[in-house]
């Protein structure tokens, strides 16, 4: 693989658009090949975990199409801080012990 850039010009008169799904449609499917774009106004939206999701589509082949600039190294990059909150710790916590049981 060698990059490839072709002029803004060009593509608008000669690439037709296809069907296309949001990450978020797509999660859980897999195709043999998928391409994700990321225009410019998509700097915002991404992070670690959509990155994943929209990259993992494409089965033996992946394309990237973005203008995002190092807003998609930096989502990458992004562990997430924050922990989830759950009610699991709470309703275990109120189970019956074993002891109590007998």
């Amino acid at each position: 693989g060698v990059p490839v850039v072709v002029p803004q010009e060009r593509v608008e008169s000669s690439v037709r658009h296809g069907w296309a799904l949001s990450a978020h449609q797509a999660a859980g499917m897999r195709w043999p090949a998928a391409v994700v774009v990321l225009p410019g106004d998509a700097a915002q939206g991404l992070s670690r975990p959509w990155v994943y999701t929209a990259f993992g589509r494409g089965e033996r082949h992946l394309s990237v199409v973005h203008g995002v600039d190092q807003a998609l190294p930096r989502a990458v990059a992004q562990v997430p801080a924050q922990e989830r909150t759950t009610r699991l710790r709470p309703l275990l916590e109120a189970l019956p012990t074993p002891d109590a049981a007998s």
